[in-house]
C-alpha cells in the first residue's frame, strides 16, 4: 500500500514535471511548466485524498470486526503497511485485498489481517521469545517468501513496536539455512548450518 501511495503522490507528479520541462525547453515557453506542475498538483491531491479515505475505511472496518470478535473495544487501531504475503494469504484464507492491522486494548497488543472485500478479520497469534534479559516477549511472524512446494522460505519476527528481532531462512524441507539470525538475551547470533548451532556475533 505504501508503494501505491508513493506512486500516486510522488512518482507520477515528478514524471509530469519532467515531461513538462522537456516540452518547455523545446517550445521556449514557461506556460508548459506551469500547466504541468499545476496538473500534477491537482492529480496528487485528488489521489492522496482518495487513498486516505480508503485507508480510514479499512481502519474503521478493523475496529468493527475486532469488537465483534473479542467483545471489547480497541483503544487504538493502526494499519501496518507491510504487504500481506502470498503464504499468509493462503494460510489465513484471505481471498480479497489483505491489510495488516494492529490493535491496542486493555494494555495488550493484537495483530491481524483484514480481508477488506469479504470483511473478515484473521488474528495472528504471537509466540514468546527470550529476546532480552528477563521475561520473554511476544513476537509475531511474517512469512515473506515461500518455496514452490508451499513451505516458508523467509520468515521475519516482529515485536509490538514493529522492531525486527529474528529472520529465518529455510530450505524446502523447513530446515534453517545460512543467513538466519536472532536476538537472544540482548545479543545477536547467526545460525551455523554446519555446526547446527547459533553463534553470537563476535
Amino acid at each position: 500500500m505504501v508503494r501505491k501511495h508513493t506512486l500516486y503522490t510522488i512518482v507520477i507528479p515528478v514524471i509530469i514535471f519532467v515531461v513538462s520541462t522537456f516540452v518547455s525547453v523545446f517550445s521556449h515557453g514557461f506556460s508548459y511548466i506551469f500547466l504541468g506542475v499545476l496538473a500534477a498538483g491537482i492529480v496528487s491531491i485528488l489521489l492522496d485524498r482518495k487513498s486516505r479515505k480508503e485507508l480510514e475505511s479499512y481502519r474503521t472496518l478493523g475496529e468493527t470486526l475486532f469488537s465483534a470478535q473479542y467483545g471489547i473495544k480497541a483503544d487504538k487501531t493502526e494499519l501496518n503497511y507491510r504487504s500481506v504475503s502470498e503464504y499468509d494469504r493462503l494460510q489465513y484464507g484471505v481471498s480479497g485485498r489483505g491489510v495488516q492491522v494492529k490493535f491496542w486494548s486493555q494494555k495488550k497488543v493484537y495483530k491481524g489481517i483484514i480481508d477488506t472485500e469479504n470483511q473478515t478479520l484473521y488474528m495472528k497469534e504471537p509466540a514468546l521469545f527470550p529476546v532480552y534479559t528477563g521475561d520473554p516477549i511476544p513476537l509475531w511472524k511474517d512469512t515473506i517468501n515461500m518455496h514452490g512446494n508451499g513451505m516458508p522460505k523467509k520468515v521475519e519476527f516482529y515485536d509490538d513496536a514493529e522492531f525486527l528481532h529474528r529472520v529465518d531462512y529455510l530450505d524446502e524441507k523447513g530446515v534453517l539455512t545460512k543467513g538466519s539470525w536472532r536476538r537472544l538475551k540482548d545479543t545477536v547470533a547467526y545460525w551455523n548450518p554446519k555446526k547446527q548451532i547459533w553463534e553470537p556475533v563476535p
